[in-house]
């Protein structure tokens, strides 16, 4: 998993700029950023914005083979947005960048995208106006919002504003990465399905059973909700962040052990005296339902 990192919009770019050798980060033609100077004339190179900034990004294929999902990061941190391209073409999705929030609207409008991770303080035009402008024009791609402003009313704000997701910095790659591919599947006609199955583990949405093996298993409506959530995203590790929000409808952390609780309730119900042990705790990030180990 990868570790928190705090971020502070702008910060690492104005302390480069004000470093003796004024150097910043820039794309280089396949989306990884390379330090760039101009030690003779002082100047630092600006990172590439508007339409050179698409040049760069034309010059080489961002996409990985097999990848599943473009995403739009807008962010003025080269640093973090460096580090953000790189965690998702790892993951295998098509990343593209931009460095200030004209030109990543020029970027979401002119493009089809599946998820934008747009941070909220950008030079030119803020992200929530991004949000907004994208909603006024119609267009409904799944946005979610990074901030170093994580207060109840930040976030409502951002919601408020069209936002679709909200994550305060720091955070880990692991749960941005979780996040947005959550907010892609929701986009999808799949987020129809009524019936979900992992193994010989099936929960039925209109009947509310859920059986294993065949046998029908009682849940109480708040365990319902949490195997729900669960087996949407199957394989994909779940944050415990994700489940206070999904879940149990938080915007904080009440400091309780509740989804503890909760989880250790459900293995009983789902994995005891099974052979194959569906719900997994990944130390450190959260937890998982898969049919193996």
């Amino acid at each position: 998993m990868a570790r928190p990192f705090t971020v502070a919009p702008g910060r690492a770019y104005q302390q480069r700029m004000a470093g003796p050798a004024r150097c910043a980060m820039r794309p280089d033609p396949c989306g990884i950023f390379q330090e760039a100077c101009d030690p003779t004339e002082g100047r630092s190179q600006q990172p590439a914005t508007g339409a050179r900034n698409r040049a760069i990004i034309g010059e080489c294929d961002l996409r990985t083979k097999g990848a599943t999902m473009k995403v739009l990061i807008i962010e003025d941190d080269v640093e973090a947005a460096a580090f953000i391209v790189k965690g998702f073409r790892e993951a295998g999705h098509t990343p593209s960048y931009a460095a200030d929030g004209e030109t990543g609207l020029e970027y979401a409008m002119s493009d089809d995208f599946d998820v934008l991770v747009v941070d909220r303080m950008l030079p030119k035009r803020d992200g929530l106006s991004i949000i907004a402008a994208l909603r006024e024009q119609g267009r409904q791609t799944p946005a979610l919002i990074l901030s170093a402003l994580g207060e109840v009313d930040d976030r409502v704000a951002g919601l408020r504003s069209g936002g679709d997701d909200y994550l305060p910095k720091p955070y880990a790659f692991s749960e941005l990465l979780a996040r947005v591919e959550v907010l892609a599947r929701r986009a999808t006609p799949g987020e129809a399905q009524t019936v979900y199955q992992v193994a010989d583990l099936e929960l039925d949405r209109l009947s509310h059973t859920v059986k294993r093996g065949g046998d029908d298993i009682p849940l109480q409506p708040r365990e319902f909700r949490l195997l729900e959530f669960l087996m949407k995203n199957a394989g994909q590790v779940v944050t415990r962040t994700m489940l206070l929000e999904k879940v149990w409808d938080y915007h904080f952390d009440p400091q309780t052990n509740v989804i503890d609780v909760h989880i250790s309730r459900l293995r009983a119900k789902i994995d005891k005296g099974q052979d194959t042990q569906l719900i997994h705790t990944v130390r450190g990030a959260g937890y998982v339902l898969r049919d193996q180990a």
